[in-house]
């Protein structure tokens, strides 16, 4: 589970980091199809992360 909440913080991390320079140096309709992709792609990573995490649950119960 220590490698869950490393990844975890590490997606905040670049999600923070991702958001201050796509605000700093895009244009407001960039923007919009920047952060449509950044959201797919955290969809993507956090359900992966749930099925991590229901299969270490379903193993060690």
């Amino acid at each position: 589970m220590k490698n869950f909440k490393f990844i975890f913080i590490l997606l905040i991390i670049l999600n923070v980091i991702v958001t201050i320079l796509g605000s700093a140096y895009l244009s407001i309709e960039q923007q919009a199809e920047f952060y449509r992709i950044v959201i797919h792609i955290n969809v993507v990573i956090e359900c992966l992360i749930l099925l991590k995490t229901f299969k270490y649950l379903k193993e060690n119960g």
